[in-house]
């Protein structure tokens, strides 16, 4: 009984690291891969407290990266289990679809925003045209958007288009939710179209990207059992 405790006991802990790991791995690390560039765009706040709405801010690992530098963090999210993560990191989550903006007008009433954050949500839009419009409006004169979209036309991608591939996945710039697809070209586009003043422009090296499907693999439910019984026959 001893062993077979000791032995359980270890499995369990070995199950659990392994999954605090895929949870860290699956969710966070590609936000620091990904969004660091963003990130690194909002100075750590020194003075008077400012108000940042993060849309489609998801369990809110960036939303908390900000919250860091000093900010107060509104988050957007629709989903209940990420909005309800989101809650215990954040200052307050609006849980609603951001398309919805009558709800969203009424949750916020009539406070400002000093910016507005839109990191990989733009590319899921039919119109992100008029949703950055309809924003707008939370924010104060002289405020800021900032936006971070993948790029269809990274080296990756146009090595892939030139030899005829073109597959969706469930991850990656051919999510199989993506709708829109920018290119520095098209993004800076639409922002001169809505009358917006790019201020700065940033890149992430796409090797991030490339290497987040081969995460999201190895840490897979197929990959996972077989790690557990591997783990199971020590």
């Amino acid at each position: 009984p001893e062993t077979f405790v000791s032995k359980y006991a270890s499995f369990t802990a070995s199950k659990a690291r392994f999954a605090a790991a895929k949870t860290w791995l699956v969710n966070e690390v590609p936000l620091h891969m990904m969004v660091k560039q963003l990130l690194k765009q909002i100075p750590v706040l020194l003075g008077e407290r400012k108000r940042i709405l993060d849309v489609g801010c998801g369990r809110a690992a960036l939303s908390a990266a900000i919250k860091e530098k000093g900010y107060e963090v509104w988050g957007i999210e629709q989903d209940k289990g990420a909005a309800d993560t989101a809650m215990k990191r954040i200052d307050r989550v609006i849980q609603a679809d951001l398309l919805d903006i009558g709800s969203i007008r009424s949750e916020i009433g009539s406070l400002r925003f000093d910016a507005i954050v839109f990191s990989d949500v733009l590319e899921h839009l039919y119109d992100p045209f008029s949703i950055l419009r309809e924003y707008r409006d939370f924010l104060h004169p002289g405020a800021l958007f900032y936006i971070s979209v993948p790029n269809a036309l990274s080296w990756f991608y146009r090595l892939s288009f030139l030899l005829g591939r073109f597959e969706y996945a469930d991850t990656g710039v051919l999510d199989r939710t993506h709708i829109r697809f920018f290119t520095f070209k098209t993004a800076r586009r639409l922002l001169k179209a809505l009358d917006f003043e790019i201020v700065a422009v940033d890149y992430t090296p796409f090797v991030a990207r490339a290497f987040l499907p081969l995460v999201k693999w190895i840490f897979s439910k197929k990959t996972v059992n077989a790690i557990y019984k591997f783990i199971d026959i020590f």
